[in-house]
């Protein structure tokens, strides 16, 4: 219960966990357009697309000046090639590079080299944009998470040329990993808190297949929101790709604090269906409903956790392997780093 209630973890999960591991930050789609253009991410990141090129580069969001956030909208256009810090005017390149220091004119000892933007690595998969952060990473994106897709694919159907439909963000209160158990317990919860959900579900068909860095859940499903089949994903650490039907929608959790989340979902739809008023927005409220049952049970768990009554419980084999794999890996992470902390 300590992992999901103690101020100390968040550090620790910002060093060992997320400092360390490909994480989703957005999709291609949000850099659509002509000219240069950019996204912000949930971890203080900006992804740079150039028009001239279409390389594709990330960054810190913060100015090397003063520590200044540089960009505030989620998205947009980077007017005349530059990122222009709102504090005291310093210029950067879509490159990085620093192209303008105000008042630094001669200044004995600068050097504009050594004060661009601090890059992070950026990678791709399909339409999905994801970072690492570390300075050297332990493996490519590729190396990392291409199996989980190609699982999907195989399961529900591609993830490439599908239309982005919309984005809805959910703050829950309790920790991250609170929902990412939710999610990750085979499926043992859906008969008893999703009834729309399970009507439209056979959970006899419903297994998982579980892997170090990533797990599948799937079952067959009757419904025309559904399709015949459900492929639920989990990319290590806090990343879900959900393909069912025409559908595909994506959920990135992101921690706020120890007991305050935020799950930010991206839908998708095949281009057939994508001009379908009607049922994209009856798919989207019956999506929504599940998530509010989600958030219900996350928060209950969470009061649970902080009463003192509960230490540890017991896995159900049958269903939450998945789960006990996001664990374990957890454990692995966190030990790395305090291994490593105890050697300094």
């Amino acid at each position: 219960a300590e992992w999901y209630r103690d101020e100390s973890m968040l550090n620790l999960e910002k060093e060992s966990v997320f400092g360390g591991n490909w994480l989703h930050v957005g999709h291609l789609g949000q850099l659509s357009g002509e000219g240069d253009r950019y996204l912000t991410g949930c971890f203080l990141n900006i992804v740079v697309k150039s028009g001239d090129t279409g390389e594709i580069k990330s960054f810190y969001n913060v100015c090397s000046h003063h520590a200044m956030q540089l960009l505030k909208e989620d998205k947009g256009s980077i007017k005349n090639g530059r990122i222009v810090c709102p504090y005291h005017g310093w210029q950067y390149s879509c490159d990085g590079r620093l192209a303008k220091a105000t008042a630094m004119k001669g200044m004995e000892d600068f050097k504009a080299r050594d004060y661009g933007l601090k890059p992070i690595h950026v990678e791709t998969l399909g339409p999905l944009i994801f970072l690492n952060f570390s300075d050297t990473p332990n493996s490519s994106l590729d190396e990392f998470g291409s199996d989980m897709f190609s699982s999907v694919k195989k399961r529900s159907g591609p993830i490439d040329d599908l239309v982005f439909v919309r984005r809805r963000t959910y703050n829950l209160d309790c920790n991250w990993k609170v929902f990412v158990d939710n999610y990750l317990d085979g499926g043992y919860h859906v008969p008893y808190a999703h009834e729309g959900l399970s009507e439209n579900m056979s959970m006899e068909s419903y297994h998982n297949e579980c892997h170090r860095n990533w797990s599948l859940q799937y079952a067959e499903t009757e419904s025309e929101r559904l399709g015949a089949g459900a492929a639920y994903g989990f990319l290590y650490p806090n990343f879900m790709v959900n393909r069912y039907g025409p559908w595909m929608d994506t959920n990135t959790v992101v921690p706020l604090g120890i007991k305050k989340t935020q799950i930010i979902y991206d839908y998708f739809l095949e281009k057939p269906r994508s001009e379908d008023n009607e049922f994209i927005e009856k798919s989207l409220e019956a999506s929504h409903q599940v998530q509010l049952e989600d958030e219900e049970l996350c928060a209950g768990v969470q009061m649970g956790l902080e009463s003192g009554a509960y230490d540890v419980g017991r896995y159900v084999p049958r269903f939450e392997e998945p789960m006990y794999s996001f664990h374990c890996r957890l454990h692995e992470d966190f030990s790395k780093r305090l291994d490593h902390m105890g050697a300094e």
